[in-house]
């Protein structure tokens, strides 16, 4: 079940990393939220890719 959590969380963070690229891409009007998005979801990615990786998930 947590194993579930963390991939659920990992999407999440992919997902945000990916919102975040995308306004800083395509809409001017958004650039600053994009910015402040992307980094929180890829951060938010790698901390739960690494918690599967090194079986922090029990």
């Amino acid at each position: 079940m947590k194993l579930m959590y963390r991939v659920w969380w990992a999407f999440l963070g992919l997902a945000s990393a990916a919102l975040g690229i995308y306004l800083v891409a395509v809409d001017p009007t958004m650039r600053v939220t994009g910015l402040i998005c992307a980094p929180i979801g890829l951060a938010i990615f790698a901390i739960q890719v690494y918690m599967i990786t090194t079986r922090g998930n029990r």
